[in-house]
């Protein structure tokens, strides 16, 4: 099998979470452990600790998603200062992201 082929078996959703510009949540779930359903119900709950119960009531918990050309699925939720971000990525993408993401930037995790 094709290192290519072998990438896109290797999905993985990246969940970060942002207080303004800066960076509090970051989670790497493979796919096979969740479904684009359990992650943006996943994305939601993150939004909403954050939010007044009237605040997510009135909606500003909810999930929003992209599809861009089918290539890319993204999530997101939250209002400012709060947002959650999911994006689905072949892990070989991901550790390219990751790895300039490291060259010049401490990234903190807390899953």
């Amino acid at each position: 099998m094709s290192k290519v082929v072998s990438d896109f078996q290797t999905m993985v959703w990246q969940i970060i979470g942002y207080k303004r510009f800066q960076k509090i949540f970051e989670q790497q779930i493979p796919l096979t452990e969740a479904d684009e359903a359990t992650i943006s119900a996943m994305v939601k709950n993150l939004a909403a600790q954050h939010l007044t119960p009237d605040e997510v009531e009135k909606g500003l918990a909810d999930v929003h998603r992209e599809a861009i050309h089918g290539n890319r699925i993204t999530l997101w939720a939250g209002e400012n200062p709060h947002s959650y971000v999911a994006g689905l990525w072949r892990s070989d993408e991901l550790a390219k992201v990751n790895g300039k993401c490291a060259e010049g930037i401490s990234i903190r995790s807390f899953t």
